[in-house]
């Protein structure tokens, strides 16, 4: 499966990871949704979360494939919140936005529960826990 870049970030939030002896800032960052290089492919919009410490989040670009260019940016929204959401809290620390422990990201299509999601052609499939 080839990468996915970045490529143009459409948008972007800065949340803050604290425990009791630090605090540094975590990026999450969209790109813009392209056309899935592979054959046949449909939809594609990369992920990425920066500067959160190593195994917090997913590394790398994250790619969210949708039918069209529509379904992978909400699909890219959902992905986003589902990850914050898994590590919000835990014993080691806590995730906040502007001070606060709402992340600003409501769980708009329930994805709370999805372990993952890819591109099986000729659709996408989302696979619950």
């Amino acid at each position: 499966m080839p990468r996915i870049p970045l490529g143009d970030v459409i948008a972007e939030r800065t949340y803050q990871w604290r425990t009791p002896r630090m605090s540094r800032d975590v990026v999450v960052c969209i790109g813009r949704p392209v056309l899935d290089p592979l054959p046949g492919g449909n939809w594609v919009c990369p992920v990425t979360f920066r500067g959160a410490p190593r195994g917090l989040l997913p590394a790398g670009v994250c790619p969210v494939y949708g039918i069209d260019a529509l379904q992978a940016l909400v699909l890219a929204v959902g992905y986003v919140q589902r990850e914050l959401a898994r590590v919000q809290h835990t014993e080691d620390g806590a995730l906040t936005w502007m001070d606060a422990p709402d992340l600003g990201m409501p769980d708009i299509l329930g994805l709370v529960g999805v372990a993952r999601m890819f591109r099986a052609p000729p659709k996408l499939q989302l696979v619950e826990r």
